[in-house]
């Protein structure tokens, strides 16, 4: 039997599953797109073994049809044909396809029969409730950010930790990404996970978590992410050992302290500053290579290299309490990256201990430690 689909709304979920491929090289399954019809809708599905996501397209179609082949041909195919129509159809062991032209993609087997992808499933579910894409998206934006390009001294530290007040990434600084959930929970998610969130920006997502037993030792946890087309089921690195070494209340309490100092700066304009500023840092230096001093006065801040030579001055937003000035040296890197990140056109810099500043838009808190 063949189908026919509109190229524009097939090529619409193989841009979703394309974020979800991890071709690792390593194995066939990793590799490998399966597609699945049944019920009307056409399911597009792929795995690592650490996750599996499915992606819906309601059709008119009451047949059946099931093709696994590989990812990468398929969806570089799908995404340069021009036609208004698809039709795809399987003969002599392969999916055929027909656009601008006809094409001819292998089918991939296990043994004799077509591969199916494992499915992860959960068995045992313990809590369901609705999370806001939007948050699952703030998360993937900006707790990201804090793992970028940074030294991992524990393996914790390339998670991310979520719990019911909020999401945090942390490394030599830390991210504290603001929000309630609402229920009691505790997760430790991996990068390759959270990377997907940005497929459920602007919905309403049903989480469901569970706690399947392997053997009488092991209890894997699971989590599943469900819209009304996108469903996402992963094998989650959480366990109570590995949440204990997450600091939680340490890096709260300073993203939340109450500091001596409060300025409020133009965001672009301090961004543009140290873009500058950042071509005259000494690339040859192991030790401060990408530093800056930051000299908060009364009515300004005074952003210079290291040897003071090239300096640039911004005003403040707001009326500071500051009398004596205040400096602190702080990675010109860690303050571009939240910028960068940052929506708006300000941004305002907690600090005063001499320990950290604390960099807040809305409800992110980003802890700069200061250099001594």
């Amino acid at each position: 039997m063949s189908i026919t689909l509109k190229t524009e709304e097939l090529n619409n979920i193989c841009s979703k599953i394309l974020f979800a491929v991890d071709s690792n090289g390593l194995s066939e399954i990793t590799e490998t797109l399966e597609l699945v019809l049944n019920n009307n809708n056409l399911y597009l599905q792929v795995t690592n073994r650490e996750y599996f996501i499915k992606i819906k397209l309601s059709t008119n179609i009451a047949e059946d049809f099931h093709a696994t082949v590989n990812a990468e041909l398929f969806l570089k195919l799908i995404s340069k044909i021009t036609t208004e129509l698809v039709t795809m159809y399987i003969s002599d062991n392969c999916l055929l396809i027909t656009g601008n032209g006809k094409y001819k993609l292998p089918l991939v087997y296990d043994g004799t029969e077509l591969l199916k992808l494992p499915e992860i499933t959960i068995d045992n579910v313990t809590n369901s409730f609705s999370i806001s894409g939007d948050v699952l998206d703030s998360i993937f934006t900006y707790n990201s950010k804090q793992l970028i390009g940074k030294v991992i001294n524990n393996p914790v530290q390339s998670l991310y930790y979520v719990d019911n007040e909020g999401a945090i990434t942390f490394t030599s600084g830390a991210c504290v990404n603001k929000f309630e959930l609402d229920e009691d929970v505790k997760l430790l998610l991996n990068s390759k996970l959270v990377k997907l969130f940005k497929l459920f920006k602007s919905d309403t997502v049903e989480f469901s978590i569970g706690q399947d037993k392997l053997s009488e030792e092991l209890i894997q946890t699971k989590a599943r992410f469900k819209t009304s087309d996108i469903e996402l089921t992963a094998v989650l690195p959480t366990n109570e050992a590995s949440i204990k070494k997450v600091p939680v209340k340490v890096i709260r309490d300073r993203a939340y302290k109450d500091y001596k100092y409060s300025v409020t700066i133009n965001r672009v304009e301090m961004l543009q500053a140290i873009n500058r500023l950042f071509i005259f840092s000494d690339k040859s230096s192991a030790i401060d290579r990408t530093y800056g001093v930051f000299t908060f006065e009364k009515n300004k801040v005074i952003i210079s290299d290291m040897n003071s030579v090239n300096k640039e001055e911004i005003v403040y937003a707001n009326e500071s309490i500051i009398s004596d000035e205040y400096k602190a040296v702080l990675d010109f890197t860690d303050i571009k990256s939240i910028l960068d990140s940052s929506t708006g056109e300000f941004i305002t810099f907690n600090f005063g201990d001499n320990q950290a500043i604390v960099c807040v838009k809305d409800n992110i808190y980003n802890i700069v430690p200061e250099i001594v």
